[in-house]
């Protein structure tokens, strides 16, 4: 195989619950956007060193495994 890793990502609600975990962010891609044509670009909002996406869900996700008043705060 070549190309980058698989980069595990985390779902949380915005009172910073964990929901869940997705092996790549090709998963949470086909989960949430299976009807794009495209690739979608995920981690476009930065705040402080997070990098995250709020899912048509109004979920955040995140790159890595944070406080749960730094998932407060992004929102």
């Amino acid at each position: 195989m070549s190309g980058r890793p698989n980069q595990k990502v985390f779902e949380y609600t915005t009172e910073g619950m964990y929901i869940r975990s997705y092996e790549s962010i090709s998963e949470l891609r086909k989960e949430y956007y299976s009807t794009d044509k495209g690739v979608r670009p995920i981690f476009v909002n930065k705040v402080e060193d997070y990098d995250f996406h709020v899912t048509p869900k109004n979920t955040i996700v995140l790159k890595e495994r944070p406080y749960r008043d730094s998932i407060c705060f992004l929102y």
